[in-house]
């Protein structure tokens, strides 16, 4: 476990995770601001597991790269503005102010705080996608990074759902518990990678 703790993408993820919560807590952000930030960090984990792809060779041409990438933008756009949105209704994020302007960049103003945590997001996501580079290249490579992908953005609905039996059970409010649901199912999905990495390069040696 301390390997993980000062594992250098643990600690990046960490510091943007404070910087959610923080604003959560006290700049009483709602959770729709937040997980605009949470998909801007997918978003940057897609822009890396398409520079990886490109690298070994899975993407022919940056025109195919670009057209990949702006695929799985075009599903981000998706999971944010109808997923999280939809959903948050259930959960019982007031969203009425969001959803007059849910096209509009305002929702990351003052726009500082995103700009940090974006720092960290690409330092945390260069970090493992150099780690990956630096092992031989398999299936089982290919594998982690699709897999890691896929299950970041299967967190999105699944940490909204989670948060209705928090509120429930801790009584959290209604922009805390979709927050921590988010964060706990991210670290757990960061602690997994660590492993599969460690695993990865131990079978390599």
């Amino acid at each position: 476990m301390f390997d993980y703790l000062k594992h250098k993408a643990t600690v990046y993820s960490i510091l943007s995770d404070m910087i959610v919560l923080g604003g959560a807590l006290f700049y009483n952000f709602n959770a729709i601001r937040c997980y605009g930030f949470f998909c801007l960090d997918i978003v940057m984990m897609i822009l890396f597991f398409v520079i990886y792809m490109k690298k070994v060779n899975e993407i022919d041409d940056y025109f195919t790269m670009l057209v990949t990438f702006c695929f799985f933008m075009l599903i981000m756009y998706i999971f944010f503005f109808d997923i999280v949105l939809d959903i948050g209704k259930y959960v019982g994020i007031d969203m009425e102010e969001t959803m007059s302007e849910k096209a509009d960049l305002n929702i990351f103003y003052p726009y500082y705080d995103i700009g940090i945590f974006l720092v960290f997001s690409f330092l945390g996501n260069l970090h493992i996608t150099k780690q990956v580079l630096s092992i031989k290249q398999s299936n089982d490579t290919e594998y982690f990074e699709v897999k890691s992908v896929i299950f970041r953005m299967m967190m999105i609905p699944a940490s909204l759902f989670i948060a209705v039996y928090l509120r429930m059970l801790f009584k959290f409010n209604i922009n805390t518990a979709p927050i921590i649901s988010f964060i706990i199912l991210k670290n757990i999905l960061e602690y997994w990678k660590f492993k599969a990495l460690m695993r990865m390069k131990i079978n390599v040696e």
